[in-house]
Formats: structure tokens, sequence, C-alpha cells
């Protein structure tokens, strides 16, 4: 399984979202000196700016649109304010063979935050190459139009994502061993991120560090913050904030803190579609890594850690 992906939690409307994750997409808009240079791009220096080394495939609009009949809504698997993820098929690369099942993703072209993250994506994806970590197959920048719709194509993710598997209480409850893979697995895709590269890649949008809120600087602590986000939701069972719980519930952080690792109360945040098929020893270390990710940034554990 595909453990460490980048769809997580962030196809919700506005109404959706909590007022810290709001406030972080404001402060991402207003911090114009990083946006100039992707501002400026033209359609026609994005693709000058993607090394040919990491071996991307450069997809036409024609062709994407094809491959989701047009951007058929029946065939979105993830939407957001500032884009949206089709399924859709391709052709191989070599043209021969049977079509290939990808994700692709669509960034709006008013989005400044879609601009950093496609050019991010296409600069870092093209070049990694680890099992937790989903691979990127192309991308496309410009239409028909000559405006850039800001297109990539991801293997398709059989096995669904981890949001999918912990949120849909429709199907079987995630195994506890599973999740101990999952989160295993997360941790390695991170620390490759962080320590396997020449650049290396921080920031998940919606798992903001309180530091970079304060001083807009991300640092690879930042993903540390929110690894310690996904430890606690697949924890719990229970998404990082939820709107349909009471305000003392609704931010998981502010919730877990009521029943800390050593209480008799630590039982109340375990997932309870888990039963009694967990380890509570497993379940306290847990806890206290997750606490370590929630230091400040200076005293915060790396991800290697």
């Amino acid at each position: 399984m595909k453990t460490f992906q980048y769809f997580k939690d962030k196809f919700r409307s506005k109404g959706q979202r909590s007022a810290l994750e709001l406030t972080e997409e404001r402060k991402l808009e207003e911090y114009s000196g990083l946006d100039q240079t992707t501002k400026s791009l033209s359609s026609e220096s994005f693709p000058r700016s993607i090394p040919k080394a990491h071996n991307l495939r450069v997809f036409s609009f024609s062709e994407l649109k094809r491959a989701t009949r047009d951007f058929d809504l029946l065939l979105a698997i993830g939407r957001s304010s500032f884009e949206d993820v089709y399924k859709g098929t391709i052709k191989p690369a070599d043209g021969k063979g049977e079509p290939l099942v990808v994700a692709i993703k669509k960034l709006h072209n008013d989005s400044v935050q879609g601009q950093k993250e496609w050019l991010a994506e296409v600069q870092f994806l093209g070049v990694v190459k680890h099992p937790n970590l989903i691979k990127l197959i192309g991308h496309c920048a410009v239409n028909d139009k000559r405006e850039i719709p800001r297109l990539l194509v991801y293997e398709f993710m059989q096995n669904k994502s981890l949001d999918y598997h912990l949120f849909q209480r429709a199907f079987s409850p995630l195994p506890w061993k599973k999740r101990l893979q999952i989160i295993l697995g997360t941790a390695q895709g991170l620390a490759y991120l962080h320590e396997g590269l020449a650049v290396q890649v921080v920031g998940t949008y919606g798992y903001a560090d309180p530091c970079y809120l304060r001083t807009g600087h991300l640092t690879v602590k930042s993903d540390v913050w929110g690894f310690n986000v996904v430890l606690y939701e697949i924890l719990s069972g229970r998404r990082s904030i939820d709107r349909e719980l009471s305000q003392a519930k609704e931010l998981l952080l502010h919730w877990v803190k009521q029943s800390p690792a050593n209480s008799k109360k630590f039982i109340s945040i375990i997932d309870p579609t888990l039963g009694n098929q967990y380890s509570i020893g497993a379940a306290r270390e847990i806890v206290k890594l997750a606490d370590a990710c929630l230091l400040t940034s200076h005293q915060r554990a790396a991800q290697d850690e």
C-alpha cells in the first residue's frame, strides 16, 4: 500500500476547513515574495523549468481531456477549492499494451497555492523513487488556449488512500497491524524526502506547524509536526478537524490532550472500531512519538528518529 500520498484530507470545501487552514491559505497567497517567480511564469516558460533528467512524460491538454472524458465529474475522486483529481486512462509511453489507469490532478488557474504546488511536485516528485511514495508519471502545462491549466498525472492508488480506509465507515475498519505498517511506511517515506534527496522537500498543506504560521518559513521539522497529526488520526480513527462533533472535540489535537498516555482515560482516544484488537502498550508508544513531534521546532525529533 502506498502510505505517503499527496491527496490526503485536501478535498474539502472552504466551508469544511478550519480557520487555521484558511489562515494558512491566506498567508500563502499573501506571501508575495515567494510567489513572484511563479506568477510571472508564462505557459512557455513552465516546461523549460523542468530538467529533462526527470524523465517525466509531457502530456497535451487534449490528451488529458480524453483521459478523463472531458473531466467528467463521475470520474472525480477528490475535489477542493484549489484542485480536482480525476481517475483516467492513458496510453503507455511506447503506445503498446493496455491503457494505464492513472490519477490526474487539475490545479485551478486562479490558485497561487496551485501554481506553487504544480512546480514543486514536478521538480521534486520527478526525481524521487521510494516504495512508499506515490509515483509522478507526467505533467501538462500548456493547453490549446495558451493558458496554464497545470495538470499532474500520478500512478493510481489501487489500495486507495489512508483517508479512505480510516474514515469510510461503510467499510471494514483498518486492522491494528496494518495501521502500524502504515505508520512505519509513512515515516520512511518522509525520512527519504528529508534526508535522501539533494533538495529537501518540506510542507504539506493542511497540517501546518504553528511555527510556520508565525514566521512564514517551512523547515523539515514542519513536516514532523504534520506527521504527528497523521499519527493521531491513525490511532483514533478521527479526522484532524471534524465539524460534526462538539466544539470540545472537533479539533483532534486539542481533544487527545485531555487523555494523555499515562492516564486512565487514554483508551477513550483509541478508534472504537478496533474493539480489543490492539496493543495498549504500542498505542502508548505511538502517542509518545506523536508528542515528540509537537515540541517546539528546535526540540522536535528529526523524521528519521
